[in-house]
């Protein structure tokens, strides 16, 4: 799927038409969800099921998986899977990049580099060295010159109340 602007992957709206039309889609949609929230309990991502929609979601990734969910249960596995679809959309662009690695370039033309669950790594930082400075401890609180000011020494001048 590609727009108008050269963008490769599929868009969450485009995600989000799809799981509206096509069953076989939701399908894919539901066991890629479910993959990813097994990967979370291994500690190895936090993709997946919210914790408030994993006890339903389970059980209905496993009917749509075997084939046996009702027109009820698709609509609720599509209206589920939408609530999903940034995730998704990283999912599948990831999985995109995987297959085809020539997409990278375009890849970081968007910023969405590809890698494996969508992070990017952060960019080297030099360990300093002993002739260099230490790092100063950041001060907390309030800046100098905020609301919290100390007081003057002497009091500011009474206005008179007029009578």
């Amino acid at each position: 799927m590609s727009s108008t602007n050269g963008y490769p992957f599929a868009t969450r709206r485009e995600i989000l038409a799809k799981i509206a039309t096509d069953r076989g889609f939701v399908a894919e949609c539901m066991a890629t969800l479910q993959a990813r929230y097994e990967a979370r309990g291994a500690g190895t991502s936090s993709m997946g099921w919210m914790a408030s929609h994993a006890s339903k979601a389970i059980a209905l990734a496993a009917k749509v998986g075997a084939g046996e969910a009702s027109d009820k249960e698709m609509a609720e596995a599509a209206k589920l899977a939408a609530r999903y679809s940034k995730q998704l959309a990283r999912a599948l662009r990831d999985r995109d990049l995987a297959a085809r690695p020539e997409l990278g370039a375009q890849a970081a033309i968007f910023g969405v580099g590809g890698g494996g669950g969508g992070e990017q790594s952060a960019p080297a930082i030099p360990a300093a060295t002993s002739a260099e400075s230490p790092l100063v401890a950041k001060r907390r609180g309030r800046p100098p010159g905020s609301k919290n000011k100390k007081p003057k020494d002497s009091p500011k001048p009474q206005r008179r109340r007029r009578a």
